[in-house]
C-alpha cells in the first residue's frame, strides 16, 4: 500500500516535469504574447480596456500583473507561475474521473491531456480558464454527490472566476450547471435542487459584480461583447471537421454509457456539448482540444464499459479509441520533434537584441499584425491601444488612428510578420502598410519578421 502512495507521487511529480520540459522555450509566441504585452502595460501604469484594448476579461492580466508584482517580470516567471495552473488542470481531470469511479485507468486521462498540449501557448486566457473549468467541474461534481451545499457555493465562485478569465467558455460552464439542476429539479420534484440553484448563482455573479465597480457597463459591453460578435468570427472561418468528429464522440459515448444512470455522467456530456458550442467561432484543433476535458474525465469509465462487452463490437470500439488518441497526441509529438525544448529560441535572441541595440527609446517599436510579445521582451511600450492590427478585423477608422500615432511618436523600429496572419487573409492594402513602406526602409528579415528602420 505504501509503494503504491509513492508510485502515486511519482507519477504527479513526473507529469509537472513533463509539463515543464515540453513548455521550456520561449517561441515569441503571439498568443502568449496578448497576456504578456497587457500586464507589461499594466506594470507601466496603463489601464485595461481604457489605455489598450483587450476583447476577454481580466483575468489572465491582473493575474501576471499580481505575479510580476511579488516577484518580477519575466518571461520565466510568468510560464512558471503559469504551468502550476496547467498541472493543477490534469489533476482535476484526474479528480473528476475519479468522481465517477475510482479506477486505475483514471491515471491515463491527465497523461494523454499533457502530451496532447506540448504546442499550446502557456501563458494564455484559454490555458487559465481551463483551470478553473475543471477545478468549478469538479466540486460541481462533488456536490451532486453529497448534496452539500458548500460544493455548489464553491462550484459557483470557481464558474464565476472562469468566466473572469474567458467570458464565453466561462458562461457555458455556468449556464450548463444551472441548467442541469433545473432539470434534476423536474425530474426528482426535489425542492434541494431550487436551493442549490440559489446558492451556485449567488456566489457566481458576486465576484462579476467587481467588473462593473471597475469599469463602465458600455465599455464592457463595446470590449467583451460587441466587438467580438461583430468582427471575431467573420474573421476567424475555420472548416468544422475537427469540431464534428467531437460533437459525433460525444454522443457515441453518451449511447455506450446511456444504461449507467449516472447523474455525474449526463452532466459532463451535457457540459460537453456546451463546450463545443463556444468553439464554433473558431473550430480548429488547438481550440477544440482546449475544451474536451469532459471526454477525457469520461474515458476510464467508458474503457471499463467497452471492455465488458462480449463480442466484436468490443475491438470496434477500442480500435476507435486508440485511433482518437493518436489523432489528438500526433500532431503535438510532431511539433516538439521540430521544436525540442531549450531555454530560448535563437529567433527570439536575434530580434530582441537587434531592437535593444538599434531602438533604444521606450517608444521606439511599431511591432504587427500580430507578435504583441515583441514590446515585453524588449521592454518596449506598444504606443497604440492595438495589440493586434488585422484587416477584416478593424475598420479603415482604427487603422488611419494607428497610423497617425505612427507619424506622431516616429518609431526607429518596426517590425512586420505577414505569415502569421495569412491564414486570416491579411491585406496589405490599408493606411499602415502603405505608411511604412513609404516612410521605412527595410534593413533586415530575420526567418519571418521584417524589420524596417526609419528613412
Amino acid at each position: 500500500m505504501r509503494n503504491f502512495k509513492y508510485l502515486k507521487i511519482l507519477y504527479w511529480f513526473s507529469l509537472l516535469a513533463l509539463s515543464f520540459f515540453s513548455h521550456s522555450q520561449n517561441l515569441l509566441d503571439s498568443d502568449e504574447g496578448i497576456i504578456l504585452e497587457g500586464a507589461w502595460n499594466m506594470i507601466n501604469g496603463k489601464e485595461l480596456y481604457k489605455d489598450f484594448f483587450e476583447f476577454v476579461t481580466p483575468g489572465s492580466f491582473y493575474f501576471i500583473y499580481l505575479i510580476w508584482k511579488i516577484f518580477y517580470p519575466s518571461y520565466w516567471i510568468a510560464k512558471i507561475a503559469s504551468l502550476f495552473l496547467f498541472w493543477g488542470t490534469s489533476f482535476f481531470i484526474f479528480k473528476i474521473s475519479n468522481e465517477i469511479k475510482k479506477s486505475f485507468y483514471n491515471y491515463l486521462p491527465p497523461l494523454i491531456f499533457v502530451i496532447s498540449s506540448f504546442c499550446w501557448p502557456i501563458i494564455n486566457h484559454n490555458a487559465y480558464n481551463l483551470f478553473f473549468l475543471t477545478f468549478s467541474s469538479f466540486v460541481f461534481i462533488k456536490g451532486l454527490r453529497t448534496n452539500n451545499k458548500i460544493n455548489f457555493i464553491a462550484s459557483g465562485f470557481l464558474a464565476s472566476l472562469s468566466i473572469m478569465f474567458l467570458q464565453q467558455k466561462g458562461l457555458a460552464l455556468t449556464g450548463t450547471m444551472t441548467i442541469y439542476l433545473l432539470l434534476l429539479f423536474f425530474y426528482e420534484k426535489n425542492k434541494q435542487r431550487l436551493k442549490q440553484i440559489f446558492w451556485f448563482l449567488s456566489f457566481c455573479f458576486l465576484p462579476l459584480t467587481l467588473l462593473f465597480l471597475k469599469w463602465p457597463t458600455q465599455l464592457l459591453y463595446e470590449n467583451l461583447i460587441n466587438f467580438a460578435l461583430q468582427n471575431y468570427i467573420e474573421v476567424n472561418k475555420t472548416p468544422y471537421g475537427i469540431f464534428i468528429f467531437f460533437l459525433i464522440l460525444n454522443i457515441l459515448i453518451a449511447i455506450i454509457l446511456k444504461k449507467q444512470k449516472n447523474k455525474k455522467i449526463y452532466f459532463l456530456l451535457l457540459l460537453q456539448f456546451g463546450l463545443l458550442l463556444t468553439t464554433l467561432a473558431r473550430p480548429d484543433r488547438y481550440h477544440v482540444l482546449l475544451i474536451i476535458f469532459p471526454i477525457y474525465s469520461l474515458l476510464p469509465i467508458l474503457l471499463e464499459k467497452i471492455i465488458t462487452i462480449k463480442s466484436w463490437v468490443k475491438y470496434l470500439y477500442l480500435t476507435f479509441i486508440v485511433i482518437t488518441i493518436f489523432l489528438i497526441v500526433y500532431p503535438f509529438l510532431l511539433f516538439i520533434y521540430f521544436n525540442p525544448p531549450s531555454s530560448t529560441k535563437e529567433k527570439t535572441l536575434e530580434i530582441t537584441k537587434f531592437i535593444k541595440e538599434n531602438c533604444p527609446e521606450k517608444n521606439d517599436l511599431f511591432a504587427a499584425p500580430f507578435i504583441p510579445g515583441l514590446y515585453f521582451e524588449t521592454r518596449k511600450l506598444n504606443f497604440t491601444p492595438y495589440y493586434l492590427l488585422m484587416t477584416g478585423l478593424q475598420n479603415e477608422e482604427i487603422f488611419n488612428e494607428v497610423k497617425n500615432l505612427i507619424e506622431i511618436n516616429q518609431p526607429q523600429c518596426i517590425v512586420m510578420n505577414y505569415q502569421i496572419v495569412e491564414k486570416f487573409n491579411y491585406s496589405k492594402d490599408n493606411p499602415v502598410d502603405k505608411y511604412i513602406t513609404e516612410n521605412y526602409q527595410l534593413q533586415t528579415k530575420i526567418q519571418n519578421d521584417l524589420i524596417f528602420i526609419k528613412q
